[in-house]
């Protein structure tokens, strides 16, 4: 408005002049210079072609080519100006112009302008201008830089009621109409604008009615502006389809300056399309329809944001994960959202959720307080982990989950090479927070007094292992504040089981409880070595009782475990490898050396090394106790043909290293050939003692050397 009130100064400015020299003569061009000197004085350059009178009805002024401007405030050029007002008027210090029109005006004006006076005219006390009218004319708003931050092009604008004082204060009743062919607000095109605003006496501007199409759609509105506020009564979006390459928060619209709150009473949203990209990964919404009332926000303010929306969307890809029939219900209340309906149609399946999301502080907060999931496949690989991590580590968020179920649910996994298969998938869960600050907790930290965890599964399948009637029940005591845990799984002969619990309120959260297996026939187990060619049978029996606290892992493992077999038995025949070791070992040992190294693992990691046939262990008695996280293996001799064996040492789990863990070969008598190591898990020294030789033999080293264990006499080990 500010820029209306100075081009109407100045051209009273000018009006006032050249009716001073009317009377005297009908043509003005004779005193052209004279006016143009006179608005330099007041700081203004003002430059025209020719102008003329027109004395009947209605007396009017015509200007040519018109160029009036000031430096850091405004340009304005035009090809034809016309002024009709009323002479009556000036006989009573009052300048009525009952139009002013401008054809072609082209507006450059600073959105930053630099101080400047008006020109003052003393004999006038108050001025009207019943309509002013601007024809195909562009308007542009510079930043400090000369860089266009608004523009309309090709506008026709209607001013009228437009009342100044002699103090140079406009009166606040006025109605502006205008129609463009597109609109430019900091690189975004908006075709078509129109609007229609009024103001009224108590300072409002009241908005009749906006529109523009932008992206292919179009956007209505309706509604005030008073003391900085806007309020929308009425906003309606329809069928717009906006496609930017990449979606980011720099392809939010720039909040327009002079305006301190948004207040929308009703928003409709009907057909609205996007397509673009998130994080590299494609993104679309087809046809997003919905509402928003009472929609409330004040930049920089977030805890002032309300409202309530209700959206749908009938495509929705995020992330390769497509979604039908998207629903969205909610209420917006400060820093947080509170999803009321959150569900849809998964391919398959559907899910339904309600939930509160906060974002105050660097960690954004999402409470599920409940989640259905039906008939809905879950796949996880190693690459979608990684991507979750790199997600995460972008967006630390914490996730708390009340009440969570998966009906008739699929999950797929894959793992480097360890692959999970579950094609039917009951699950409940209550009470835990698996996610804090973008990093996964441990069961630990998950674990609560309210915590539970149901799993249900007809059959399971890992690393080709076959489980049936799989089922896990972990919950608080009805009558006591601890967790009850049950574990429970059958295979084609066998079944495996572990009842215990767990107090979550005593610091470190102690568990105890009892492991129970029997298989009739382990054969199942050999699709552990990942090698279809190798082959186990024979029976297992295995038992222990076992407790430890929660929060310290391995250190704190305390408890006793019992392993018993009528038969063991093997698809490689180990004799004959035994036999070239025992009768020849400073040739032997070194031609084998990748087998020592391998240990057990080189039954089905080296197949070709060790002939195919049968070997076989009788009535296997194993007794283990752990102490601190140390399992100590009691001496155990294993019967078999034409050798024996015997298993010795220790394996610290808290530490993930061996203690002298010794498989030797023995005679009934004394130990021939043991094979003991020692250290880190992930890169143990073995060593290996032979009853002929004064030596141990190093395999990592290829080396034979003597220290005080190299003895090269048969050790009694009854």
């Amino acid at each position: 408005m500010r820029l209306f009130r100075d081009i109407l100064a100045i051209f009273v400015l000018l009006l006032v002049a050249a009716l001073t020299f009317v009377i005297f003569a009908f043509n003005p061009d004779r005193y052209q210079a004279q006016i143009e000197q006179w608005a330099a004085t007041q700081g203004w350059q003002l430059r025209y072609q020719r102008s003329f009178w027109q004395i009947s009805s209605p007396f009017s002024w015509h200007l040519d080519h018109v160029v009036l401007a000031r430096r850091g405030v405004m340009t304005l050029s035009a090809d034809q100006l016309d002024l009709s007002l009323s002479p009556k008027a000036l006989f009573s210090r009052q300048l009525d112009i009952s139009q002013l029109n401008l054809n072609q005006a082209q507006f450059k004006m600073a959105l930053q302008p630099a101080a400047y006076q008006l020109p003052q005219l003393p004999w006038i006390k108050h001025i009207q201008v019943q309509q002013l009218n601007l024809k195909q004319a562009s308007l542009s708003w510079l930043k400090p830089d000369g860089k266009t931050q608004l523009a309309l092009n090709n506008a026709d604008l209607q001013l009228s009621h437009w009342q100044i004082e002699r103090s140079g204060t406009v009166r606040p009743t006025w109605r502006l109409r205008g129609v463009a062919s597109d609109l430019d607000y900091n690189g975004d095109q908006l075709s078509q604008p129109q609007w229609s605003i009024q103001a009224t006496g108590d300072q409002r501007w009241r908005i009749e009615n906006a529109s523009f199409q932008w992206a292919q759609g179009q956007i209505r509105a309706s509604g005030q502006l008073h003391q900085q506020q806007l309020q929308l009564s009425d906003v309606a979006i329809d069928n717009v389809k906006y496609q930017p390459a990449q979606l980011s928060a720099a392809l939010l619209p720039h909040w327009p300056a002079g305006i301190h709150s948004l207040q929308i009473d009703h928003l409709e949203l009907n057909g609205f399309n996007l397509q673009s990209t998130l994080n590299n990964q494609p993104l679309v919404l087809n046809n997003i329809s919905g509402s928003a009332d009472q929609l409330h926000i004040v930049p920089q303010q977030p805890s002032l944001l309300s409202g309530n929306f209700s959206l749908s969307v009938n495509n929705l890809l995020v992330n390769q994960l497509p979604v039908q029939q998207f629903q969205l219900t909610g209420q917006l209340n400060g820093q947080s959202a509170e999803l009321s309906q959150f569900s849809g149609q998964l391919q398959p399946g559907t899910f339904q959720a309600s939930l509160n999301y906060q974002w105050q502080g660097k960690t954004p907060q999402l409470n599920i307080q409940s989640a259905q999931l039906d008939n809905a496949t879950l796949s996880l690989s190693t690459a979608m982990l990684a991507e979750t991590k790199q997600w995460l580590q972008r967006w630390p968020l914490t996730v708390a989950i009340d009440q969570a179920n998966i009906d008739h649910g699929k999950l797929f996994a894959y793992f480097a090479n360890q692959s999970l298969s579950i094609p039917q998938l009951t699950l409940t869960t209550s009470h835990i927070t698996p996610l804090k600050a973008g990093h996964w907790q441990t069961i630990a930290a998950l674990w609560q007094p309210k915590s539970s965890l149901f799993i249900q599964a007809p059959n399971l399948a890992y690393q080709g292992v076959v489980f049936s009637n799989v089922s896990a029940d972990m919950g608080p005591n009805d009558k006591q504040p601890i967790t009850q845990i049950h574990l429970y799984g059958e295979l084609p002969q066998g079944q495996l089981q572990w009842d215990g619990t767990l107090d979550p309120q005593t610091p470190g959260k102690p568990w105890q409880g009892k492991l129970s297996a029997l298989i009739l026939d382990v054969s199942p187990l050999a699709q552990f070595t990942g090698n279809a060619g190798f082959k186990l049978g024979g029976d297992l029996e295995l038992t222990g009782q076992l407790n430890g606290e929660l929060g310290s892992g391995f250190t704190q493992l305390q408890g006793q475990l019992h392993a018993t077999s009528t038969q063991l038995a093997f698809n490689r025949d180990l004799t004959p490898l035994l036999k070239q070791l025992l009768n020849d070992p400073k040739t032997t040992l070194p031609a084998h050396r990748q087998l020592l190294i391998d240990g057990v693992s080189a039954l089905w990691n080296a197949p070709n090394a060790i002939p195919e046939g049968t070997t076989v262990f009788n009535q296997l008695q194993l007794n283990a106790h752990i102490d601190d996280g140390v399992l100590q293996l009691d001496q155990t001799n294993v019967a078999s043909s034409p050798y024996n064996w015997l298993l010795s040492g220790q394996i610290d789990l808290a530490s993930h290293q061996y203690n002298a863990l010794g498989i030797g070969i023995t005679d009934g008598r004394c130990v021939l050939l043991n094979r003991i190591v020692d250290g880190p898990w992930d890169n143990p020294q073995i060593r290996i003692d032979h009853y002929q030789l004064a030596q141990s033999y190093l395999p990592q080293r290829d080396q034979f050397i003597s220290d005080s264990q190299s003895s090269g006499v048969c050790n009694d080990h009854g």
